[in-house]
């Protein structure tokens, strides 16, 4: 996603430009979701099941610090990703 939207910038380099990456989560069957910076170690590496353990922690420490509390044992949905 990042090397398609440097391509798109076209006369933008790394050093003008800078890119954050997001995801907007919500568990599963909520009607709201949270959005929550992706770290850094899942930009880097290709997604595999212990990328999933860290988006997940993420989205968790994200809803315990807004509602003080999570929802153990209920599956967590990614719904987009977003880069800007």
């Amino acid at each position: 996603m990042r090397e398609e939207a440097t391509a798109v910038l076209g006369r933008c380099t790394r050093a003008t430009a800078r890119a954050d990456t997001d995801c907007i989560y919500r568990y599963l069957g909520q009607g709201h979701e949270v959005g929550v910076e992706i770290p850094v170690i899942v930009e880097q590496t290709p997604l595999d099941e212990s990328a999933g353990e860290t988006l997940r922690a993420a989205f968790e420490r994200e809803y315990h610090r807004l509602y003080e509390g999570i929802i153990p044992g209920v599956e967590v949905e990614i719904l987009t990703w977003t880069l800007w």
